[in-house]
């Protein structure tokens, strides 16, 4: 008996001993919460009354109908019943909120209740979307767009209708981001002068602008993308820093023109503009450039002394420039038609940037163009002759199968007696090599033949040692939580001289993981 009741006391103690962390303060409990998918914020609610008590005042609510589906156990009615409950329970208690998402494809009486509690209790940071048949936007409730707690407002599928007229809001927003949002020019205007604390603006997809004259004095970053067919004017902007251009229908002129009143502006990214064929960028603030994408592009012409980073994915341009002093080059060069000439302006560009960057990554989207063929490699200078690290980027779609020693012998042409190598296969496979060799190349007590016709000795007939890293990642989904789990394999391997290296190279590929998804 006496020992039956010592044993429930110890058992008791245990329990308690394990769920001492429901005894920590609430705002403890939040902090915890913050780092948690909010799927499971739900479920830790019914560990104790700690738990529920800190999930029904976590200062954080997400209502998300699109990513999070009801279960087969619950319909879309009894889950919209549960968030409708929790929100009338908040509300009532005046609990208070920091930020509020809200994603769904029709529940608008849901949407407005939240936005009527999030607004009431000074909600600082305010996501809503909605996915609606084309040509329809739900209009955006007042009360929104005249909230002076908001910080942060980021907005989908909503129309924008025009402001209270004869008041002086003076909103208290930072940050505005609009995507598939219908608003005309008035409004736009209208909009962004009451937020004069404003400092970064965002616009994707949105329709019923004919002409964006963006007036934000304080902005720091604007991003655009896929807006046709507007007329766009950011030079009131003296503050911008940051500037982005996706898939936009702007002339050379007009961003020759834009970017030179640009005069504090240190990142420019422009990516998928169709229209451009020209790109003369004169700055001397200009920190960062990227130009990706831009099919028409034929000729870019920068003179911006204090760049440090150049990305550059496209085809193949000429490109003039003034003294540049990069710390980091990224080039991805592609063409429909590959000729002779196309090598020779490749590997004139490559040995231009090896001089100006301390850094050069090179990518490629199927190896094969950036392959310099053999004939044309006894004629043409190594681009990037006294390069002792090289990193090579490949976009491949899985399954894949290359030829990673075919790889190594076009980067170890370019760049001859690499100390270090690293290929990079997008997230599948990544190959770190590292390369010590000899002094006199020699092939079975021999100097080996094709050593002999060219400049550089062959990279296979002077190794001595090579030792590979081999990184191989696969993704595993478990199919009762739908949860997805990254994995990686490390192997290391040495290979020395003597030895088929070119062949044990290649086997590397198949070596290690092989398969990039399971399931269980």
């Amino acid at each position: 008996m006496e020992n039956g009741m010592c044993d429930r006391k110890k058992e008791r103690r245990r329990i308690d001993d394990v769920d001492r962390i429901s005894a920590l303060p609430e705002p403890i409990l939040h902090l915890i919460m913050s780092f948690l998918p909010f799927n499971q914020l739900v479920q830790i609610s019914v560990l104790s009354k700690a738990w529920l008590q800190a999930w029904r005042t976590f200062p954080f609510l997400e209502i998300d109908e699109i990513k999070s589906r009801p279960n087969k156990w619950e319909t879309i009615g009894n889950s919209r019943t549960y968030w409708e409950k929790l929100v009338q329970l908040r509300h009532r208690n005046k609990v208070a909120i920091r930020k509020l998402t809200f994603r769904s494809h029709d529940a608008l009486n849901l949407a407005n209740q939240c936005i009527r509690y999030a607004i009431a209790n000074n909600v600082k940071e305010l996501e809503l979307e909605h996915m609606h048949p084309l040509d329809r936007w739900y209009s955006l409730p007042q009360m929104v767009l005249c909230s002076k707690s908001l910080n942060v407002l980021k907005l989908q599928g909503y129309k924008l209708e025009s402001l209270p007229l004869g008041n002086d809001l003076n909103l208290s927003l930072r940050k505005l981001s609009l995507s598939n949002v219908y608003a005309d020019d008035q409004v736009m205007d209208n909009l962004v002068a009451q937020c004069p604390l404003i400092e970064d603006l965002q616009f994707d997809c949105c329709q019923g602008f004919k002409s964006l004259d963006i007036k934000a004095p304080n902005a720091s970053s604007i991003a655009i993308a896929t807006l046709l067919k507007c007329e766009v004017s950011i030079t009131s902007c003296k503050n911008l820093k940051r500037l982005v251009f996706w898939n936009c229908s702007f002339t050379d002129e007009w961003l020759c023109n834009q970017i030179s009143r640009l005069l504090l502006l240190e990142h420019l990214f422009i990516r998928c503009c169709q229209n451009i064929e020209r790109i003369k960028i004169s700055s001397t603030p200009l920190k960062t450039l990227c130009i990706c994408m831009c099919e028409r592009l034929v000729e870019v012409e920068i003179y911006t002394p204090n760049l440090r980073i150049f990305k550059y994915d496209g085809n193949l341009v000429s490109l003039s420039s003034g003294a540049l002093t990069l710390s980091e080059t990224e080039l991805c060069f592609s063409s429909h038609d590959v000729d002779s000439q196309w090598y020779v302006n490749y590997t004139e560009l490559l040995a231009r940037f090896h001089k100006f960057s301390k850094v050069l990554n090179l990518r490629s989207r199927d190896c094969e163009s950036v392959d310099v063929p053999g004939e044309l490699r006894l004629i043409l200078p190594h681009p990037l002759s006294g390069a002792k690290h090289l990193n090579f980027t490949v976009s491949l779609s899985y399954p894949f199968n290359f030829a990673i020693a075919k790889v190594m012998d076009f980067l170890l042409w370019i760049s001859p007696h690499a100390e270090t190598v690293c290929v990079d296969y997008e997230d599948k496979k990544k190959f770190y090599f590292q390369f010590t060799y000899n002094q006199q190349p020699v092939y079975e007590g021999k100097i080996a033949e094709c050593c002999k016709s060219l400049p550089i000795s062959c990279w296979e007939h002077c190794i001595k040692e090579v030792e590979i890293d081999v990184n191989s990642t696969y993704f595993k989904m478990n199919m009762n939580t739908h949860e997805i789990h990254r994995i990686s394999k490390v192997e290391r391997f040495v290979f020395y001289e003597g030895e088929n290296i070119s062949e044990k190279i290649d086997s590397l590929a198949e070596s290690g993981v092989s398969h990039f998804e399971e399931i269980y």
